[in-house]
């Protein structure tokens, strides 16, 4: 985590925890948690990828930065002066998560993407790419996919599992059909590629994207929730044309491994 210090539960929900409400709390965490990788956002890029009001993002900054938890600096980018240290038991999943990450992104050569659910869309919060690997992948922390606009493996999981409002008339999505040609879809190829990440958890883009990447992606479920969605993000060239049937297998394991039964996967 770089030289940031690191900050307790405890001592982080008794930050303004009498002045604001849980919900507010909640979403300071989620902010916390984009600005956690040293990199610096702004008030706007903060509003963006989180979905939140850009009202209710200034109040948080405002409360964190009068507490000392983040600084901005001259090029109004706030960043985390310290560390959440979660529960234990999250924090028994976040060390799991890495080493599993670091070990899949290591077995396949490809970079390894770990997303969570906002208000807006799904925030890509971690990634892991090996040194041997390909580093054409262009998402970074903190990119978010709306739930509205594109349909691809995470979406497809993140309106099948995640979001609260999946709409009955999926007219209006883009997606690709053909190679590299993202176009609107049609609402009944919309349904069933929502309908077949719900049948189960673990899908692959059905071609590759205007970068030439196509994702292989799995729910992770805790307490039979999804709590995030793991990514294996493959640039498709000549040379490596995944076997897509065993690169399921293999994301699947991987979600099953870090979800805490594997319920989901039974068949």
């Amino acid at each position: 985590m770089n030289d940031t210090n690191v900050l307790s539960v405890n001592e982080e929900a008794t930050l303004q925890v009498n002045t604001v409400g849980s919900d507010l709390l909640s979403r300071g965490l989620v902010i916390m948690r984009m600005l956690e990788n040293g990199e610096g956002m702004t008030q706007l890029e903060l509003a963006k990828a989180s979905g939140f009001p850009r009202t209710t993002v200034k109040r948080i900054l405002d409360i964190l930065e009068e507490q000392r938890v983040i600084s901005k600096d001259n090029r109004r980018k706030y960043q985390a002066r310290l560390g959440l240290l979660p529960l234990v038991r999250e924090n028994e999943f976040d060390n799991r998560l890495k080493l599993k990450m670091r070990k899949l992104a290591e077995v396949t050569g490809h970079t390894v993407e770990w997303y969570v659910p906002s208000e807006k869309g799904m925030i890509l919060i971690r990634r892991y790419t090996p040194e041997t690997g390909e580093t054409g992948i262009i998402a970074r922390v903190g990119f978010c996919r709306d739930y509205d606009r594109e349909i691809d493996s995470v979406n497809a999981l993140a309106l099948a599992w995640f979001h609260p409002d999946t709409p009955s008339a999926t007219s209006g999505y883009k997606g690709y059909i053909k190679p590299g040609v993202l176009q609107e879809l049609p609402g009944d190829i919309a349904r069933e590629w929502i309908y077949e990440a719900h049948r189960e958890p673990v899908v692959a883009d059905h071609t590759v994207n205007t970068h030439n990447v196509r994702r292989v992606s799995a729910a992770v479920f805790s307490n039979n929730k999804g709590v995030g969605i793991i990514s294996l993000a493959i640039i498709v060239n000549p040379n490596n044309e995944p076997d897509m049937e065993e690169t399921l297998d293999l994301v699947r394991g991987y979600g099953c491994e870090l979800s805490d039964n594997c319920t989901h996967w039974q068949k």
